[in-house]
């Protein structure tokens, strides 16, 4: 009978905001609880980036987060898993990747939208979910919906060519739209976003943009609306 515990080092790659890593991170916790030694490494951190990279190296793989990995086998585990999952990994076993739908799933309305727009999307999720019923721990359409959602679409960051008058105009817009999504979790503050990019050595004006359109790109299809 194998262990319940594991003593090895074991990595755990996470970013702010991400809705999947929330979702798994009182999981990590009660393993690491439970006698488990997973190191929890926060991707907005350099060296934690290059601790990823040299594994990229090492052990090929392409996984955002969640991501689980054990350093000296390279053994790994993409996206949220339960405890269950995550316990046989930790103890050695080979996880299959999970099944990846055939089509993009419905982009989910935002809150407050007229009556008709959310039937269509209840519609057209009710499609998406015959075409993709390989997929596991599938929600239904209203359980769709019934999750938080925004009220409007984030702010575009400024293009390539900004000016720190652009920069501020957004910053204002960006903390208005905080404000009234207050209800949604996991938003970064956009001060957080830019001081975390702007203390990031060697980047240039481009990248810094370029940085700040992902971070909010990753934050609208966490919340259904892209």
């Amino acid at each position: 009978m194998k262990s319940t515990t594991n003593t090895s080092e074991l990595y755990y790659f996470y970013t702010v905001g991400c809705a999947y890593c929330k979702k798994v991170e009182p999981i990590v916790d009660q393993m690491n609880k439970d006698g488990y030694n997973i190191l929890k490494l926060d991707l907005e951190e350099p060296e934690n980036r290059q601790v990823r990279d040299e594994l990229k190296e090492k052990f090929p793989f392409s996984c955002g987060t969640p991501f689980f990995i054990d350093p000296s086998t390279g053994n790994n585990v993409c996206g949220s898993r339960d405890k269950e999952t995550l316990i046989r990994w930790a103890a050695g076993e080979k996880i299959p990747p999970l099944q990846q739908p055939v089509t993009p799933v419905p982009r989910i309305p935002l809150l407050d939208v007229p009556p008709e727009e959310e039937d269509k999307f209840k519609q057209e999720y009710t499609v998406w979910s015959e075409e993709n019923s390989h997929l596991e721990n599938l929600k239904t359409a209203q359980e769709m919906l019934d999750t938080p959602r925004p009220k409007s679409q984030a702010p575009i960051p400024p293009n390539a060519n900004f000016t720190p008058e652009q920069i501020n105009e957004w910053k204002v817009k960006y903390t208005t739209w905080i404000e009234e999504n207050s209800h949604l979790e996991n938003i970064v503050p956009v001060d957080t976003v830019l001081q975390r990019i702007s203390a990031r050595p060697g980047l240039s004006l481009d990248q810094r943009v370029g940085s700040i359109d992902a971070k909010l790109n990753r934050l609208m299809r966490h919340l259904g609306v892209q």
